[in-house]
């Protein structure tokens, strides 16, 4: 995963309108779908969807959140011991049950660990 800094986009994030900061992406025209693109783009330097999935059983993981969030490999320490043999079997590989876990006490819960969420859908809402 790459670092964005507030004032550097991301690698490969050249889409008009749109700009990657540290805690998401700021849009500054209209939407394209180059941009939509670009957005998915930051999505994946952001946080992997694992980590997210993470938030629902991060009493399990042994370590604080703040924590997990600034491991350089979160999915390898935290998410794959929490897979299950069933999980394995399953082609979401357990991402869902795990994501199942995470939104089960609402999205705002999940905004609230997991600050890029909250920024995205704030940056979403106003270009909407």
């Amino acid at each position: 995963m790459q670092a964005v800094s507030a004032d550097r986009p991301a690698r490969g994030l050249d889409a008009p309108g749109v700009h990657a900061t540290a805690i998401g992406v700021v849009f500054t025209e209209p939407l394209t779908h180059a941009s939509w693109l670009a957005i998915g783009h930051q999505l994946s330097t952001l946080k992997e969807v694992e980590v997210w999935a993470l938030w629902g059983n991060r009493d399990a993981l042994g370590a604080g959140w703040n924590d997990v969030r600034a491991h350089c490999h979160p999915k390898e320490a935290y998410f794959d011991p929490l897979i299950t043999e069933n999980d394995r079997a399953r082609v979401d590989g357990g991402r869902t049950r795990l994501i199942r876990d995470s939104l089960g006490a609402g999205w705002q819960s999940l905004r609230m660990g997991c600050p890029e969420l909250q920024h995205l859908e704030d940056q979403l809402r106003h270009a909407l």
